[in-house]
């Protein structure tokens, strides 16, 4: 029972953390940095690269103008993911009354002021159109900022581009509205249940990757994977079906579901499965107070691997329950290099709480003086 208390204080942390994270991402400054156009017009500028140590890539080109616009929102072209997300009810986009503009104009944003701004604003309406004529992919507030994100990536803003888009914005952010609060001091506030929505996907990937950690670090070595297969596709299904009816019932009635479905499908779901597969490890071998079955097996191979500087060290031994086949187990260094080839090695194996056979401790067998 301690080993779940501190295994569920620790997934909840992991979760406050994800939380904290996905709010920081909310109100942390844009880092733009200042241009002008030819025509003297101030705008940022930023050029986005992956941060990964090995493959550095291009990942946005935006640009924007300070205005610190009072409420949260943002505008897409509607594509058939959007489509997708209101006919099953995962969403409710508001409508402006204007067809056309609705048709091709996903709005994002349940702030009442800034559906007052935008309902019947044709002129508004063709603004947002012209800027995704003019090559923008998403119109944004964030942080005491008018943002468009670029459909084509670009280290340095093409003249021509700058000049109209960002005509365009200072347009927008007229019809808008803006507040006499400097950007630095303007925070957007978004809906608690929207930064919970977007912190479960990065959660279920952190709580998979820790908990297979505990998993290794314990020591907990299956032998017999086959009962955990229709385990994990049942605990995946349940799980995923559970997470898209929450997603239903929070978001059928806000512009947000469609942004949180699809974050979940793309990282959640897969994320889901991975959590499940680690958990019901760490379960079965966690909770398993069964008696341990000793098994003296000899040494066929020893061989290391080798992973960011940490060096692994295994033995390969029969399997007692098919001897035609071999198991690689992994074993402390001193172990590992007290034994030679053809000694005998006693296995301390368990069924497992869920069924799955494990070996809980391995240790060389002595010989008797």
């Amino acid at each position: 029972m301690t080993g779940m208390i501190w295994y569920l204080m620790l997934l909840a942390l992991i979760a406050a953390a994800c939380i904290l994270f996905a709010r920081r991402e909310r109100i942390k400054p844009w880092p733009g940095s200042p241009r002008t156009t030819r025509t003297d017009k101030a705008f940022l500028w930023e050029y986005e690269i992956s941060s990964g140590r090995r493959h550095r890539r291009p990942v946005a080109s935006r640009l924007g103008i300070s205005a610190s616009i009072p409420f949260a929102f943002a505008v897409e072209q509607e594509r058939w993911t959007h489509r997708l997300s209101k006919w099953f009810g995962f969403c409710e986009e508001f409508q402006t009354e204007d067809n056309d503009f609705d048709q091709h104009v996903f709005i994002i944003s349940d702030d009442k002021l800034f559906q007052q701004k935008l309902q019947n604003n044709i002129e508004l309406h063709q603004l947002i159109v012209r800027a995704f004529a003019q090559g923008a992919r998403k119109i944004y507030s964030s942080s005491g900022y008018l943002i468009i994100q670029l459909k084509e990536i670009q280290p340095e803003p093409h003249p021509d581009m700058a000049e109209s888009l960002t005509a365009l914005l200072y347009d927008i952010k007229r019809h808008l509205g803006s507040s006499v609060a400097p950007p630095q001091e303007h925070e957007t506030r978004l809906p608690t249940k929207l930064i919970i929505g977007k912190a479960l996907p990065v959660f279920l990937l952190m709580a998979a990757m820790v908990t297979l950690i505990i998993n290794l670090v314990m020591g907990f070595t299956i032998i017999d994977w086959e009962p955990m297969w229709p385990l994990l596709r049942d605990t995946s299904i349940a799980a995923i079906l559970g997470i898209l009816i929450a997603i239903y019932g929070l978001f059928h009635n806000s512009s947000y579901g469609h942004e949180v479905l699809m974050r979940f499908l793309a990282i959640g779901s897969w994320s889901t499965v991975l959590a499940s597969l680690t958990v019901l490890w760490f379960v079965n071998c966690q909770y398993d107070a069964s008696e341990p079955q000793v098994y003296n097996q000899p040494a066929l191979e020893k061989y290391t691997t080798r992973s960011k500087r940490v060096t692994h060290y295994h033995i390969r031994i029969a399997n007692w329950h098919r001897p035609e086949k071999t198991i690689a187990v992994d074993v402390p260094y001193n172990l590992y290099a007290s034994i030679r080839i053809g000694d005998q090695i006693r296995i301390f194996a368990r069924p497992g709480y869920l069924g799955m056979e494990w070996i809980s401790k391995i240790e060389q067998r002595k010989h008797k003086g």
